[in-house]
């Protein structure tokens, strides 16, 4: 397991000294020097911190009290992944601050709201999303395409492809989906893009290996009739983002994907399909996908922050 990529959700069981209370990514215990200590996650030398709930045995300065927008003490948000609780510190009195524009609660969560969010962000971003993702898009469509049809005992066809294509695109396919989380999971947290975030491939072989799994996971549910692949694709769809986000390896990716997903479907499925017909409507309309998918991937950034209990940075 690697370091996470981005730190510091509050109780995303990412940061040292969480103490996972059932459930959750496995790998992130309890770190030397944390535990016993009365004001659990903080750090040597810095008294109770104000505002961050009651603190034991410390004069509370006057207006730190409750933070808007978010829980007395920082509990368990509504709505948040099961297995994600407080961290130690939060309720004890450990001052820890929130996540750097990850505000806790915010509006609620909805499609409309997700699309707004991803517009606002995409027009901030329009220039490096846009070639990212086409990049990689482009990349891994490499492989080609065959299309037949027989008229009246003449086959007509069409298609597509470069020598070797069919390897570059299986192997932009597994790539990809990391530079997307990555991009997306960034833009989420209010921190900026950059021109080497192309090619940037946070805990690369975790993200592999999540990406893989996945792919093979969803060939016998299409032998079956296809229907059942979506299915698979849903409930794995965030394993790449765990192993970019949290640091864990792919079978831990796959598995928080498995949980979160399955335990919110009637909250996520709303965007799955917005996805899908974001996707659909940018391959009507050739090269409206240029918009559409990156729409479509950070939408996915939004919905994956949200549904443990915190805000995007807006």
């Amino acid at each position: 397991m690697t370091t996470p990529q981005y730190p510091g959700y509050p109780g995303d069981g990412s940061q040292s000294g969480h103490n996972p209370q059932g459930g959750g990514v496995p790998g992130y215990g309890v770190q030397p020097g944390y535990g016993g200590n009365p004001q659990a996650g903080a750090a040597p030398g810095y008294g109770p911190q104000p505002g961050y709930g009651d603190q034991p045995g410390s004069n509370q300065q006057a207006g730190y009290g409750p933070q808007p927008g978010g829980a007395p003490g920082y509990g368990p948000q509504v709505g948040a992944a099961p297995g994600y609780g407080p961290q130690p510190g939060m309720d004890a009195g450990g001052g820890m601050p929130p996540y750097p524009g990850g505000a806790m609660g915010g509006v609620p969560m909805s499609v409309g709201d997700g699309l707004s969010w991803a517009w606002s962000k995409f027009k901030d971003n329009a220039l490096i999303l846009v070639a990212g993702i086409g990049v990689w898009s482009t990349l891994s469509l490499l492989g080609g395409f065959n299309f037949h049809v027989t008229l009246n005992g003449q086959e007509y066809g069409v298609g597509f492809g470069v020598p070797f294509g069919g390897y570059i695109s299986a192997a932009a396919s597994l790539f990809a989906p990391m530079v997307t989380a990555n991009m997306s999971l960034k833009v989420a947290t209010g921190r900026p893009l950059e021109w080497n975030d192309l090619f940037s491939f946070p805990n690369v072989i975790a993200g592999l290996l999540a990406a893989f799994l996945s792919y093979v996971a969803m060939i016998p549910a299409a032998l079956l009739c296809g229907f059942p692949a979506f299915i698979v694709l849903f409930l794995f769809y965030y394993s790449v983002y765990f192993t970019v986000d949290k640091g864990v390896d792919g079978i831990a990716g796959m598995g928080a994907s498995w949980n979160i997903l399955s335990s919110h479907v009637g909250e996520l499925l709303p965007f799955a399909l917005t996805g899908a017909g974001l996707y659909i409507v940018g391959g009507i309309t050739v090269f409206g996908w240029l918009v559409t998918v990156p729409l479509a991937v950070l939408m996915t950034g939004y919905s994956y922050v949200r549904i443990q209990g915190y805000d995007v940075v807006r």
